[in-house]
């Protein structure tokens, strides 16, 4: 009768079974056949299996050996390893069946040994002994042993190295264990290291090791640590737990030995790992490479060579962080400021994780605004912890606060300490040199980053849109830039989308109030200016970025909260400051990428008093009013400029693609001067670029006039007309923004719980839906069609990402608002 012993040997994560690497081993047919013929085998060369010229441990290699499923190997008997198999080789799968013939002494060279459950099995017929490597671990499943009979004795045997390991029947307590409590053991002693790395964001980093076993212990065990740190220095140990401090370069490893006693002989199993500790440090250099996400840094001299990237930051004492323009400093993590951080105005310092800590020193944030004249003023945000109220320079003379609500108006700063996220404005002193040279001033703010989630209450009191009640003043609150559609996307339950810097572009005279263009509004749609041909001007068409510290009016349509994130922020584009002087360089990358179509318009008269407003055809938008895309006009000129929607006047409109030649939009201006103005285009993108005709109707006169031409000059009293102008098209019949598109572009956007795709040229092969957490919410790969229409089941204003694969294999992948 045939005893069957099921063996398996654990190694966790260290053993990889059935992977295959160049000089592998498999078996070649279903035999039986002989272990030592190379016509039994077949060799993995890198790409195939091709037939073997030899067999496993015949010759020298790190390579697995691997008898397939219902294929069986016979082992011939021998006086030793040196025999057959001189060489071991890596870990023996067992797939099919190995056969130990009767009376024969096997030896079995390989450094693992892995019996696959139900399908592997090593058989003994008849009385054999099973001879392994010193120190080789054996796990055995429970069930693996067929039912002992008469034939179960002791001759049947498993050896480790020297060690008498078991047998069928076993001799009792103290003596070999049989084959039935070596599996119920599950197998022999196998060390397990269970060993917490802290993230690498962490302030203190440090390896937590526990030690433990799987198997069956024999006597007298016992453990020891031994940890090699980079650069070679080995500490040992036999504490339980062990903690390592890892501050050092390099590949730390960390080697667990047991010792336990298997009928009075010693039996050792070692676990090792290995961990890399990305670390590198600026002494004049990087040591250990260019830092990114994964490495924690550490800053020993003074640094400004520009950006990098960290999961974790700490800054020596004695050495200073230097946050140039243009540059950042990302940390996914912790910071710990022993030293000094110095973030220059248009850097950028950016913290990725709302958990994550500061601590030692506090940072010094500098804002630069542009050049400034007396009686200018500046709207300002704190993006550090401190009260700043005695940071603000002094030649500011006013410093004020705008309550929003019932009784909204400014009160003085000088007694209420402005928190983060709050807006607050400064006025400059008449004073030299501002009373006669426009001269930039910085504001350097000190203290801890404001990090993490930052809330702001809002007040709001009527749906009203032209009740200044609802009007808040907020500021980003981070010494880095945020993402201006992120926040309005993330805010839209509380917030109407448009956001309206103050710009103050025209000087203050003792006569008259600020004029002109005294706030740029900005939401989905874009900027109610235009892109200046003007570089003094360029940095007063605001770009979708929130620079650090920049305070800004919103619209409440709720009483509620504001909420800030870190997934908000940007590494770069913090150079777009109000009242900040304009950059040589800035970047013009916009995280979400939307087809745009818009048409700028200027209002203005011959004092120098002038409006802008803009009307644009927007992927996303539709024909009804949406504060993410239509902004209400915010403004105390002397004059306003508008579109007329649903009785709201707009300084910004979305409105649907595609766009068709009989659209008509109503114009509408406020003025409290008399007198002739003039109606011009200011700017033009997208499609309005191709030059096709664009009217003011002018319905008091009866007359259509084509500004692409010319501008339109009109006489008017003081007053508001919502009625005197319609803007209206090329008489063609021309589509525009379906017509225009290029052969691989893809229109999306979404409407009535619906996304609509479609593809002018190229048919759509699939499309894909994720939320903004990156969960798959639609799939379609057999779409085939240029236009596709699907529901997608959502309760509230949702921020998806659509990836849509054409038959040609380019994709496209967009981020739309969903309502």
């Amino acid at each position: 009768m045939r005893t069957k012993l099921l063996l398996i040997i654990s190694l966790l994560s260290t053993l990889s079974v059935l992977s295959q690497s160049i000089g592998d081993y498999r078996t070649k047919g279903a035999g039986p056949v002989a272990w030592n013929n190379a016509n039994s085998w077949q060799v993995y060369n890198g790409t195939t299996w091709e037939d073997a010229i030899d067999y496993p441990g015949q010759n020298e290699g790190n390579y697995d050996v691997e008898i397939a499923s219902d294929h069986t190997i016979t082992l011939p008997s021998s006086t030793g390893f040196n025999v057959f198999m001189p060489y071991q080789f890596g870990t023996l799968t067992i797939n099919g069946q190995l056969y130990l013939s009767p009376n024969q002494n096997v030896y079995v060279n390989a450094s693992a040994t892995v019996v696959t459950e139900n399908e592997g099995s090593i058989y003994f017929q008849g009385n054999a002994d099973l001879r392994f490597p010193a120190n080789m671990p054996i796990s055995v499943f429970p069930y693996g042993l067929l039912p002992p009979d008469g034939n179960c004795n002791a001759s049947k045997r498993v050896y480790i190295g020297t060690i008498l390991f078991s047998t069928c029947n076993g001799n009792g307590p103290g003596d070999p264990i049989s084959f039935l409590e070596l599996m119920e053991a599950n197998g022999s002693l196998i060390s397990v290291i269970n060993a917490t790395f802290a993230d690498c964001n962490a302030a203190a980093f440090t390896a937590d090791l526990l030690p433990s076993y799987v198997g069956l212990a024999g006597t007298n065990t016992s453990f020891s640590w031994i940890v090699t740190e980079p650069d070679l220095n080995e500490v040992t140990s036999t504490a339980n737990p062990f903690s390592v401090d890892l501050n050092k370069e390099g590949v730390y490893q960390f080697r667990l030995t047991y010792v336990t006693y298997y009928n009075n002989t010693s039996y050792t199993h070692t676990r090792v790992v290995e961990y890399d500790n990305k670390l590198t440090t600026w002494d004049g250099d990087w040591t250990n490479g260019i830092p990114d996400l994964n490495t924690r840094v550490v800053i020993a001299e003074d640094y400004s060579a520009g950006s990098f990237s960290s999961c974790f930051l700490k800054i020596n004492n004695g050495a200073t962080l230097t946050i140039n323009p243009d540059n950042y400093v990302e940390v996914a993590g912790s910071i710990d400021n022993q030293g000094a951080i110095i973030v220059e105005s248009e850097g950028s310092l950016v913290q990725n994780d709302d958990a994550s800590s500061f601590s030692g020193n506090n940072i010094t944030v500098k804002r630069t605004t542009r050049p400034m004249r007396r009686s200018d003023y500046v709207y300002w945000g704190s993006p550090v912890q401190e009260n700043v109220l005695t940071q603000i320079p002094t030649v500011f003379d006013k410093k004020f606060r705008w309550q929003a609500g019932a009784s909204y108006n400014w009160f003085d700063l000088t007694t209420t300490t402005p928190t983060p996220g709050n807006g607050f404005i400064t006025r400059v002193r008449n004073i030299a040199p501002y009373n006669t040279t426009a001269t930039p001033i910085t504001f350097t703010f000190s203290g801890k980053p404001n990090n993490g989630e930052v809330t702001v209450p809002v007040s709001f009191v009527n749906a009203e849109t032209t009740n200044y009640g609802n009007y808040n003043l907020i500021a980003n609150p981070y010494p880095s830039g945020i993402d201006a559609e992120a926040f309005i996307i993330a805010n839209t339950d509380v917030l109407s989308g448009t956001i309206y810097f103050w710009t103050s572009l025209s000087a203050y005279t003792l006569a008259t109030q600020y004029t002109a263009m005294d706030y740029a509004s900005w939401n989905l749609s874009g900027a109610s200016t235009p892109p200046s041909s003007d570089p003094e001007n360029e940095d007063l068409n605001p770009r979708g970025t929130i620079a650090s510290a920049q305070g800004m009016f919103v619209q409440a349509k709720a009483n509620g909260t504001v909420t800030f994130s870190n997934t908000m922020r940007e590494i770069d584009n913090n150079d777009q400051f109000f009242r900040t002087e304009n950059s040589a360089e800035r970047s013009q990358a916009i995280n979400i990428e939307r087809q745009k179509n818009r048409l700028w318009l200027l209002l203005s008269n011959n004092n120098g008093v002038f409006r802008n407003m803009m009307v644009g055809y927007i992927e996303g938008a539709t024909n009804n009013f949406e504060d993410t895309f239509d902004g209400v006009s915010f403004t105390s000129n002397p004059i306003d400029f508008y579109s007329v929607l649903n009785d709201k006047n707009l300084v910004i409109q979305g409105r649907a693609l595609p766009f068709n030649n009989s659209d008509v939009i109503t114009l509408g201006y406020k003025t409290t001067q008399a007198g002739q103005y003039t109606i011009q285009i200011n700017g033009v993108d997208g499609f309005f670029s191709k030059g096709f005709p664009v009217y003011i109707h002018d319905k008091t006169t009866n007359t259509y006039h084509n500004i692409r031409s010319a501008s339109y000059s009109f006489t008017t009293a003081a007053g508001t007309f919502n009625n005197r102008f319609e803007l209206v098209f090329d008489n063609e019949d021309t589509t525009y923004g379906k017509n225009e598109m290029s052969q691989n572009e893809v229109l999306v956007y979404g409407a009535d719980q619906s996304i609509y795709v479609t593809s002018k040229e190229i048919k759509i092969k699939a499309i894909e839906v994720y939320d903004i957490l990156g969960k798959q919410l639609f799939l379609n790969t057999m779409v085939d069609a240029n236009e596709f229409v699907t529901p997608i089941h959502t309760t509230t204003t949702s921020f998806l990402i659509v990836k849509t694969t054409l038959e040609n294999n380019t994709t496209s992948t967009k981020k739309i608002i969903f309502q």
